[in-house]
């Protein structure tokens, strides 16, 4: 049998520059596998998604190989599987009062403490502070508190310190966090606060990801990239808002400060 992988160029760019397992996998689901004349999907882990949502999946790809108008380009913001995914996040756009927290937390006491048992020890959460309900300009968020520690070594910017925590911690929390997220109107989404400190390093910063559910979900079904999940998200770095590309931070020279 005859087995190809079409990647578009930038695609396969992705695909060079990847630095986990997720990333390497949304980058192949960009492209295509043929197995004689049969396409089919590269699964990277042992737990691919249901066999319905591979099929959606599957089907999702050859509708963007039939149409390349629709493949990423080097424009991150247009990268999004949907324009709702770029819209300006939903707390702009918020109508009504403050959300009950107190209702809240009583209401999902169940799935935060599942939650945190889920993520314990990967996240590092931090023990004085468990997942709880905050008020984020109106809406509801989860936050979850944790410490992201990089390998020794790593230097630069404090964006170069948040792109590096985002990829190497905080990417593989979001499908752990879904597993036990109710997925309710209520609940905008989760605020992953953590405190990135370098081994051996004096340097620490304050980061927050708050990432809206449905670009979470977006992302753990592979449709949507980390940069794509970062573009739908409100990123605090030391409590100011920021922009954060991640191609552009990590590759930093590691001097950088």
């Amino acid at each position: 049998e005859n087995v190809a992988l079409v990647l578009p160029r930038e695609v396969a760019l992705r695909l060079v520059r990847a630095q986990n397992v997720d990333q390497r996998q949304a980058a192949l689901l960009d492209g295509m596998f043929y197995f004689g004349s049969q396409p089919f999907l590269l699964w990277l882990n042992d737990t691919p998604p249901p066999t319905a949502e591979q099929d959606r999946i599957l089907q999702g790809a050859i509708a963007r190989q039939r149409d390349p108008e629709a493949m990423p380009d080097a424009d991150p913001r247009r990268q999004a599987v949907s324009a709702k995914l770029v819209e300006s996040p939903g707390w702009l756009k918020h109508q009504g009062g403050p959300p009950d927290l107190e209702a809240l937390n009583t209401k999902y006491a169940g799935p935060l403490g599942a939650i945190a048992n889920n993520l314990d020890p990967t996240a590092h959460l931090v023990a004085y502070a468990p997942p709880t309900f905050i008020d984020f300009h109106g809406s509801a968020y989860v936050q979850l508190s944790m410490t992201t520690s990089l390998e020794p070594g790593a230097s630069g910017s404090q964006y170069k310190l948040a792109a590096l925590a985002f990829d190497q911690h905080i990417t593989h929390l979001v499908r752990l966090a879904l597993k036990d997220l109710p997925d309710s109107v209520q609940i905008e989404g989760v605020d992953f606060s953590t405190t990135v400190k370098v081994a051996s390093a004096e340097q620490t910063e304050s980061v927050e990801f708050l990432f809206p559910q449905r670009a979470m979900r977006c992302f753990a079904a592979y449709e949507c990239t980390g940069q794509q999940l970062i573009n739908a998200a409100v990123v605090l770095i030391n409590g100011e808002r920021a922009g954060l590309d991640l191609q552009k931070a990590e590759g930093e020279p590691e001097s950088a400060h």
